[in-house]
């Protein structure tokens, strides 16, 4: 049974054993991130109401406990390369991963190469992103279906062909 759960403020006594999708749209609360009954998770979605809400450690304890995750999505929260680090020492699974708005640059996606299994990648307006990171992703992904480069003005066309050529679909 898949079990949603849509997150805009804290109740500390739901039980999230059987939540597979969660989604937090507000500032992390106070004790979540040491909960043990997040084990199941399969898709986790964190967008917070502002960027002082989740940081790099929050996340880092909540990823921690969802190694069943496949699908992750960060949007405008507090993560750097380091956070990257630790996904890919945890989350093997990961089939999409979308950073949208977050501080990582073409160094951190080094990090992800470990996982084999990434088919979508969102990088939307991770703007320490360059060329030459989205060539480590064509070097590195070979699973890669789907990549989206919204919003990053350090792209050449010549890097997106090589990506097309290759079959990935890329939104730009």
């Amino acid at each position: 049974m898949s079990v949603e759960f849509i997150m805009y403020g804290w109740n500390g006594s739901l039980d999230y054993s059987n939540v597979n999708n969660l989604s937090i749209f507000c500032n992390l609360p106070s004790g979540f991130s040491t909960r043990n009954d997040i084990k199941n998770l399969i898709q986790l979605n964190i967008h917070p109401t502002n960027e002082t809400g989740i940081n790099c450690n929050d996340i880092e304890k909540i990823l921690q406990k969802s190694y069943s995750l496949e699908i992750l999505k960060l949007r405008y929260c507090g993560i750097t390369d380091s956070t990257l680090f630790f996904i890919s020492e945890t989350n093997l699974k990961i089939r999409e991963l979308e950073l949208e708005g977050v501080l990582i640059n073409d160094e951190g996606l080094q990090f992800l190469f470990v996982l084999e299994k990434l088919e979508f990648l969102s990088l939307k307006n991770c703007f320490g992103i360059t060329d030459f990171g989205i060539n480590l992703i064509f070097e590195n992904f070979p699973n890669l279906k789907k990549l989206n480069i919204e919003g990053i003005e350090e792209i050449h066309y010549s890097t997106i062909d090589k990506l097309k050529n290759r079959g990935i679909d890329i939104i730009s």
